[in-house]
């Protein structure tokens, strides 16, 4: 998460850098999803989430970066409705949905 909030910032406040903020980014990913299990705890879910989010909008919205993001935490969270990973179900993807919805109402 902090990482990924450096990115942001430093894409707001120099948006020439923000190829060097996705990229960053991508790389940690990739690494996580390529080392051992023990490693891949250093990114939960709700983070992996919150960056794909950054990368679909806001100044380090890239569309290729935000796909490439998916498939690497889809490989890391195969139960993931959200990445649609390999062992998510059908109920799994609508309890997901809802708790998204649940976490964006303003009461």
């Amino acid at each position: 998460r902090h990482q990924a909030a450096a990115a942001e910032m430093l894409a707001l406040l120099d948006p020439s850098s923000k190829t060097q903020g996705v990229q960053s980014l991508l790389a940690a990913a990739q690494q996580a999803a390529t080392t051992d299990s023990t490693n891949k705890s250093a990114l939960n879910h709700a983070a992996a989430v919150e960056v794909h989010k950054l990368f679909l909008s806001g100044p380090l919205a890239d569309v290729a970066a935000a796909e490439k993001w998916k498939q690497l935490s889809a490989s890391m969270f195969e139960r993931s409705g959200y990445f649609h990973g390999a062992e998510a179900t059908a109920i799994g993807t609508l309890v997901e949905k809802l708790a998204d919805r649940v976490s964006n109402l303003q009461l």
